[in-house]
C-alpha cells in the first residue's frame, strides 16, 4: 500500500520545519575576502544584500543597534555593520516568512550549508524551528488561552 503525501507530511514523508527566528554573524574580513573585483567599489549595504539574496527589498535606514553603528531593516529583516567586526543579520519570524516569500524554491537547510560552506566565521545564535504538524494545535491552544483571559 502506498503513502499519500499529505500537506503536513511534505515529499518522502519528511518533517517540514517552520523557523521561527534567525540571527547570525560574519566576520567582515572574511566578507570582504569573498568580494569579486567589481563589488569593491559598491557601497556595503549593497553588497551585503547581494550576498545574502536580500536584494529586491525596500529596505530602510534604522539607527545602529548592537553596538553597530549602521542598519537597514524591512518587513521583519534587519542587518548592521560598522563598528563592529562582524555583520549581523537578524530575521524576526516575519522576517522569515519575509525571506521564504522572496525565495520560494531555496530550503532554509540548503541556505544555511550554503553559508556554512562559504563563511568559516559563521556564528549563528539564534535558529528556533518548529515542525509544522505542531502549529495548528499550538496556535489553537493560544488562541484558546487568549480567549479566556
Amino acid at each position: 500500500m502506498s503513502k499519500q503525501r499529505t500537506q503536513k507530511s511534505g515529499p518522502h514523508d519528511a518533517t517540514r520545519i517552520l523557523v521561527d527566528y534567525f540571527c547570525f554573524t560574519i566576520s567582515v574580513s572574511e566578507f570582504f575576502d569573498h568580494d569579486i573585483t567589481d563589488e569593491k567599489a559598491v557601497y556595503t549595504a549593497d553588497r551585503i544584500e547581494r550576498k545574502f539574496m536580500l536584494r529586491g527589498l525596500e529596505f530602510q535606514e534604522r539607527k545602529g543597534m548592537y553596538g553597530y553603528a549602521y542598519a537597514r531593516w524591512y518587513d521583519g529583516i534587519v542587518y548592521a555593520w560598522g563598528g563592529n567586526n562582524t555583520i549581523y543579520i537578524q530575521m524576526s519570524g516575519t522576517g522569515c516568512r519575509t525571506w521564504e516569500t522572496t525565495h520560494p524554491g531555496l530550503a532554509w537547510e540548503r541556505w544555511i550549508k550554503q553559508l556554512q560552506s562559504t563563511y568559516a566565521t559563521l556564528h549563528i545564535s539564534t535558529l528556533p524551528a518548529i515542525p509544522s504538524a505542531c502549529l495548528s494545535s499550538a496556535r489553537s491552544r493560544r488562541l484558546r488561552a487568549s480567549a479566556t483571559t
